[in-house]
């Protein structure tokens, strides 16, 4: 305990003892600097001497002499500005010197800076804040979002509620793109349009009737898809109608504005009505009637092209290996006994399994207005699932990997694998799960996988980009 502590005590002194060497050597240099008129280099010199040890009185009595000088300037330059009525520069230089005082001051140096500067500063900043507002004002009567939105801006970091300057400032920011929007609007593009009308509500909230408009464009960039039954090549029913649930579902989750989907179900009692049964890959004039038919813009039709599966059947191979144990041996020498790790040979058994599914599907989204097929694409997908394992029917934590030639006899060629790498393939090998996925299983997943490209082919095509 008491190393301890004193260890603690030592590094604590190292640590001092190194930042004080670093203040006294910014001091030194400090005080050069001061010597050579480099008065603000000097400051700060002096500044970061104090940072580094707060006891440094030398430091802190030159912080004081050169920070004051540096204060003095300011003010000066401020004091001349101000009367020559260069506003800007008034301002700026005042919030400079009030800055550098409440750093100085915050390592405890106090500093002279005489009270009625303050309002000759407010007059000033008052001064260049009319300036910039009324070059805003201007800009604006020009049109001239971009320069107004800079002007603005700085308003705001002087100060918030100067006048009206935030409502300024939104019209600037909100103009370019609301009318950007009605331009879109004119040429039909009403997706892209809405997504700026959204962006131009989430930043303020309301603008003009950009609400109106966003919603009229909602209402002009609805696309209406309805769903055929899909259609079966493979003879292995219900994967086809897997999938179209699944494209449906996919549609839905993702909320996206614009699509709206007519189920299969319902387009087929309305086609029914109409004396009219479609499925499958039908040829785009009648996809285009179906279409027409039940109110929709574009009509979705696939296939389920390919179906292969393949059970891979469990395969078992015996393989040797050793039992280890321990016996007691007794030193004829010495007469102690020891303990000595003796192995037998014994089996454990390998297993491997794999199953595999590939499924093909096409699909075309067909336009109820022109009969063009708008999408197509041909989905294949393979995937398969497999297990390697091992199980010994003994205790498995004294079961090593080796090779043998005869069980009841030695051989040279017996070996007990002893590494650490050959243990730990066997361990992963004994304690790797047993359960390989079923066909079925890998089948849903495929599905799932093909329903969400499709869906996600649907979501991103875009009519008004054609």
């Amino acid at each position: 305990m008491r190393k301890h502590l004193l260890y603690i005590f030592i590094l604590a002194l190292s640590l001092l003892t190194a930042a004080c060497t670093g203040s006294k050597k910014m001091a030194k240099q400090a005080t050069k600097l001061e010597e050579a008129g480099m008065v603000e280099e000097a400051a700060d010199f002096f500044y970061r001497s104090v940072t580094r040890n707060d006891n440094n009185i030398d430091a802190k009595v030159g912080l004081k002499r050169t920070g004051q000088i540096v204060l003095d300037n300011l003010l000066s330059e401020f004091f001349k500005a101000n009367a020559a009525e260069d506003y800007r520069t008034a301002t700026y230089k005042y919030i400079e010197a009030k800055e550098f005082y409440e750093k100085i001051n915050g390592v405890g140096i106090s500093l002279d800076f005489p009270n009625f500067y303050e309002s000759d500063f407010e007059n000033a900043k008052e001064n260049y804040l009319d300036e910039l507002y009324y070059r805003a004002e201007d800009a604006m009567d020009y049109e001239n979002f971009s320069l107004v939105e800079e002007l603005t801006a700085e308003i705001l970091t002087l100060d918030p509620n100067y006048k009206d300057v935030e409502a300024l400032n939104r019209r600037a920011v909100a103009e370019p793109k609301y009318r950007e929007a009605n331009d879109l609007v004119t040429a039909k593009k009403y997706r892209t349009a809405y997504y700026i009308y959204e962006e131009i509500i989430g930043e303020f909230g309301h603008y003009k009737d950009s609400h109106e408009l966003m919603k009229y464009c909602r209402e002009k960039a609805i696309y209406t898809v309805a769903f055929l039954s899909f259609d079966n090549e493979t003879g292995k029913n219900g994967f086809e109608d897997a999938i179209s649930a699944k494209v449906i579902q996919y549609i839905l989750e993702n909320r996206d504005p614009f699509i709206k989907v007519i189920d299969r179900e319902n387009t087929s009692v309305i086609l029914e009505e109409q004396q009219l049964a479609l499925s499958g890959m039908v040829d785009e004039s009648t996809a285009a009637n179906a279409g027409n038919l039940v109110g929709a813009k574009a009509v979705l039709t696939g296939k389920l092209i390919t179906m292969r599966v393949n059970k891979g059947g469990l395969q078992a191979k015996r393989q040797k290996g050793y039992h280890a144990y321990s016996v007691r041996e007794k030193d004829p020498a010495t007469g102690k006994t020891y303990s000595v790790t003796r192995y037998e040979k014994v089996y454990y058994n390998e297993y491997t399994e794999r199953n595999t599914v590939t499924i093909a599907f096409q699909y075309q989204l067909i336009s109820s207005e022109t009969g063009e097929v708008l999408l197509s694409d041909l989905i294949t997908i393979t995937l398969a699932d497999d297990v390697h394992y091992a199980r010994y029917e003994g205790e498995e934590r004294f079961l090593y990997p080796g090779t043998w030639r005869f069980e009841n006899r030695k051989h040279p060629d017996d070996k007990v694998f002893t590494s650490s790498s050959a243990r730990r393939e066997l361990r992963r090998l004994l304690d790797a799960r047993s359960e390989v996925n079923t066909v079925e299983q890998i089948a849903a997943e495929i599905v799932d996988r093909i329903g969400t490209q499709m869906g996600a082919d649907i979501l991103s095509y875009n009519p008004e980009e054609k």
